[in-house]
């Protein structure tokens, strides 16, 4: 969660607000595994427990909790709006889980570095307003289409 709380801090600076952490939003463990050198691995896939990292269905139950725990918050304290920062693989089993898709452990979504998904949380639905938005960022620090293995690049 270091770079996350890295890349949080000046952004609740210039917001004015305090800094929470939420450990059931960190990245998945990795354990030992080695990179994409392993024989018949096709990456990515969200789990890691042959390597002594997070199992995939734990780290999704994991993300799940920590979501709900995050939106009930919202709801108890009618906040203005939040921002959650963390890793791509937490990204993906937060989208999946809005969209209604089952979890299999597969990231779906190439997600450029500071990128921005939008949830509408209301009083009884939360609903995917932008996925993956790279607008507010200089176009030669976006990774081209087709360059990160994955389908459904960048909105720009």
């Amino acid at each position: 969660m270091l770079r996350a709380r890295q890349i949080a801090a000046p952004t609740a600076s210039l917001l004015g607000t305090t800094l929470m952490t939420l450990p059931e939003m960190s990245e998945i463990s990795l354990g030992d595994y080695p990179g994409d050198q392993i024989a018949g691995r096709e990456r990515p896939k969200i789990d890691f427990e042959a390597w002594g990292g997070d199992a995939s269905h734990i780290f999704n139950m994991r993300v799940i909790y920590g979501l709900r725990k995050m939106i009930t918050s919202i709801r108890d304290e009618t906040h203005q709006g939040i921002a959650l920062i963390t890793h791509g693989g937490t990204i993906n089993v937060i989208l999946d889980h809005i969209a209604g898709v089952p979890f299999d452990g597969e990231m779906r979504y190439l997600l450029p570095n500071c990128s921005v998904s939008t949830l509408e949380i209301g009083r009884d639905h939360v609903s995917l307003a932008n996925v993956n938005v790279v607008a507010h960022m200089p176009s030669e620090l976006i990774t081209p289409p087709g360059e990160g293995g994955l389908p459904g690049g960048p909105s720009r």
